[in-house]
């Protein structure tokens, strides 16, 4: 029924296809340099040193050692053989002294304060590693239309005196969808390389990522579809504006657009 009404068209195609269908029209008309975003703007992909993103990096995380003490491994005190107290790296085989239940939770607390200090550092290099290559590898122009107030309601700070993060920052807050992100990550390398690479060979890589998206997106929908319809058929609940409601066997069509 829902399969039927998605092929009939009666059902909105998801973010993933109509990104990909918008890569595919990139992929015909334009060189490797150019890149068209899910919303129709058109972006110039340029090549870039990655050891200026990896230099910034370097620099950035060791600023956040320093203000983030929990990052570094906590250590405990072991004796040796000849009975020399050695610091040793604490890890989750170390945390337990069985002759110490006050220093075994010590060791828990401070080992949890790591793993959550070391996942936000991860966290925010990640991200500074992607608007890096946002700030290096995009070329636009950026709007002077009051974006920067509705990002900063959100509470994000927009570097207004930094040109190229404050198009970073227009790319990724305003622009860039999910899909166009996983474009940019995958075809930056590419620009990359250069003349190793052949607009041709773009052109290749671009379809081909395009079908491994549209092949995931409809796996994805003909799988909740599927679901929908078996919720349907037992009485059972469908997902809907108010978290759920219970919709008997009988029930009329279901996922028509409002």
């Amino acid at each position: 029924m829902f399969k039927r009404r998605r092929q009939e068209g009666t059902l909105p195609l998801p973010a993933t296809l109509v990104a990909a269908t918008s890569h595919a029209q990139m992929g015909r008309d334009m060189d490797k340099s150019e890149f068209m975003t899910e919303s129709g703007i058109k972006l110039k992909l340029v090549p870039f040193r990655m050891a200026l993103v990896e230099a910034y990096l370097k620099k950035i995380e060791k600023d956040y050692r320093a203000a983030h003490p929990d990052v570094e491994v906590p250590t405990y005190q072991a004796k040796s053989a000849g009975g020399t107290i050695i610091p040793l790296p604490l890890d989750e085989k170390s945390l337990v002294d069985p002759a110490d239940p006050v220093m075994t939770k010590v060791n828990q607390v401070r080992w949890a304060k790591h793993v959550q200090a070391k996942a936000d550092m991860d966290e925010m290099l990640a991200e500074q590693n992607y608007l890096g290559w946002l700030r290096l590898g995009v070329v636009c122009d950026v709007p002077d239309d009051g974006w920067e107030a509705t990002v900063e309601a959100f509470g994000v700070t927009v570097p207004r005196d930094d040109p190229a993060m404050r198009k970073a920052y227009w790319l990724h807050f305003v622009v860039l969808s999910p899909a166009d992100r996983e474009y940019l990550r995958a075809e930056m390398p590419m620009i990359n390389a250069g003349k190793l690479v052949t607009d041709d060979q773009v052109d290749t890589f671009r379809r081909t990522l395009r079908s491994a998206v549209e092949g995931e997106a409809t796996r994805r929908i003909d799988a909740a579809l599927a679901e929908i319809e078996r919720a349907v058929d037992r009485g059972g609940e469908v997902p809907g504006d108010a978290g759920g409601a219970v919709v008997g066997a009988d029930a009329g069509a279901v996922g028509q657009p409002g």
